[in-house]
């Protein structure tokens, strides 16, 4: 049997409503699209989805209205962390899935040596100041050749490499002059986009249904209203205006489509387009939810996407564009380069970018991300004088874009639709499998990680004392009237508790320390843990949670 243990619990609805929160952010739609199409194409027998610090009711709420074929659920089991740690001794899985691109699981390994499959991450956004640190955190832990980083673009993976490298040249150049082997294998693998969700639809009826003339020349950007952490629109909009100066074409239409960040941002870009007098030609679109999107798409002749940021990883936007059968604008930028085809699908737009900001890398761990990013991309410049003459002659030669917007929608469906992707990542993850099972397993010399806290030792000094072998419990007068009537129990208990306790050794310890009142903590173990195979940390943790509500005390 083959089992995947996916340490991303993260999936939403199709048709979420407002109470399930805007996905602002491409990293939380790229996990949720991954584990929808993986349990709907991927060929491996069960998918364990590991939930260690989400609430286990919204996180089951949200699986079980995301994938709601019985034959798909029957091969999908949530569990927690107790459940994994337990799996991974019985080395059930052939393949542990992270988040993101840190491999953090390869601390585990401290623990069970190599009994602890291949793990693979994902890079998403790559560009916060917390991934060298915790990049870092993961080169200290035992990882191997058989690990594995799955790179999103060209260009992400080679940002990765040179990560690597700088953290590697600064550990040796360092005092302590460390070496450090850290070789995972690094694979690019493109996002997919669900090609029968986004998809050409009727034009006409969906620009009556958002009150959008028929006859305009509607160009779309859609995504997070974010000069910080996505693009600066401004000059999008400035390149209306020189267009609308420059052509006789009244009929141009701007749809800004996302959710705003910032108000302040919003604001700023309602007063330039009020001084600009462009209000007749930009419809600001906001809070825009999932199952919006396919159909905002339809609305364009042509998709816009000046990117400036390297926040910017991939680019799932154009892609969803190009899906839904749109010529593409954008700039010249990361995972852009690899979506667009000059005079194929569109255009891309050069930029021109400073060298070097030698103060900018000294502060960058002193100052805030969003502050980084902001000044990373104000110095960056998009051609505007080269995307108004591309724009004048695709406004003359409008059939040019519907054939570009062919091209679109079949580069989409041949190399971006979801079990294509799939079927790329299962050969990847096998690689590694086979990597994996082919070594001739040595002795382990970690013996825990550098970087792993551990809390309770380093905080010693925060409690009045510790808990002792010698110390004996009494039951409460509250706990005597709990034991009579068990109702109250469960309104104490939440599942999120469970996630790391197993509910019925709690359920076991429970009913046995009414009959162990006034023996020590030590005595206690010694009856608990042969009779009922339950670790004695778990029974003392058990008890200090029946101490802390009261029904016993020290």
């Amino acid at each position: 049997m083959k089992t995947l243990a996916n340490l991303i619990p993260y999936i939403r609805p199709l048709h979420a409503t407002p109470t399930h929160g805007n996905m602002n952010y491409g990293v939380l739609v790229a996990c949720s699209e991954l584990n929808r199409n993986l349990c709907q194409y991927g060929t491996w027998d069960e998918y364990h989805i590991v939930n260690m610090y989400e609430d286990p009711c919204l996180v089951e709420k949200s699986w079980n209205e995301s994938i709601q074929d019985p034959d798909l659920r029957a091969r999908i089991h949530l569990i927690n962390s107790k459940e994994f740690m337990d799996n991974l001794q019985n080395e059930t899985y052939a393949l542990i899935l992270e988040g993101e691109c840190f491999l953090q699981a390869t601390a585990l390994r401290c623990l069970m040596k190599d009994k602890v499959p291949p793990i693979c991450g994902h890079t998403h956004t790559i560009s916060y100041n917390f991934l060298a640190n915790s990049l870092f955190t993961a080169m200290m832990n035992p990882t191997r050749s058989w690990d594995g980083i799955i790179c999103t673009t060209p260009t992400a993976k080679t940002v990765m490499q040179n990560l690597i490298q700088n953290l590697k040249e600064s550990a040796k150049n360092q005092p302590w002059n460390m070496s450090i082997d850290f070789s995972p294998q690094m694979k690019v693998i493109p996002l997919g986009v669900d090609i029968n969700r986004y998809k050409p639809r009727d034009k006409h009826a969906i620009r009556e249904k958002y009150l959008i003339p028929k006859d305009a020349f509607v160009f779309l950007y859609l995504g997070r209203i974010s000069k910080q952490d996505k693009m600066d629109i401004i000059p999008m909009i400035l390149l209306l205006k020189s267009l609308l100066e420059e052509t006789n074409q009244s009929n141009l239409l701007f749809c800004i489509c996302g959710n705003a960040i910032s108000s302040a941002y919003l604001s700023q870009l309602k007063n330039i387009i009020h001084i600009l007098e462009l209000e007749r030609h930009i419809r600001i679109i906001q809070t825009v939810l999932e199952h919006e999107k396919p159909l905002l798409y339809n609305l364009a002749d042509l998709f816009i996407s000046f990117s400036d940021n390297i926040q910017e990883t991939f680019g799932l936007t154009v892609l969803e564009a190009m899906a839904s059968g749109l010529p593409l604008l954008t700039s010249d930028w990361d995972g852009y380069k690899f979506l667009v085809d000059n005079d194929i699908n569109g255009y891309k737009i050069p930029t021109i970018w400073m060298k070097s900001n030698t103060l900018l890398h000294i502060y960058c761990n002193l100052t805030p991300w969003s502050a980084n990013h902001y000044r990373l991309s104000q110095s960056l410049a998009v051609d505007s004088e080269y995307a108004i003459q591309i724009l004048k002659q695709l406004l003359m030669k409008q059939d040019s874009l519907i054939d570009m917007g062919v091209q679109s929608r079949r580069k989409a469906c041949t190399q971006f639709s979801w079990p294509c992707i799939i079927e790329q990542l299962e050969q990847f993850w096998d690689e590694l499998i086979s990597n994996y099972t082919n070594y001739k397993q040595t002795e382990n010399r970690y013996r825990h990680s550098i970087t792993n806290r551990i809390f309770i030792d380093e905080f010693r000094q925060y409690p009045s004392r510790f808990i002792q072998d010698n110390d004996r419990i009494y039951l409460t007068k509250f706990g005597a009237n709990l034991y009579k009537n068990k109702t109250f129990l469960p309104i104490l208990l939440s599942k999120q508790m469970f996630s790391y306790i197993d509910e019925n050794e709690f359920m076991i310890v429970f009913n046995v320390l009414k009959d162990l009142e006034g023996l020590s903590i030590k005595e206690i173990a010694e009856r608990i843990t042969p009779a009922h195979n339950i670790q004695e940390a778990i029974v003392v943790e058990i008890l200090m949670f029946l101490v802390k509500y009261n029904i016993f005390t020290i």
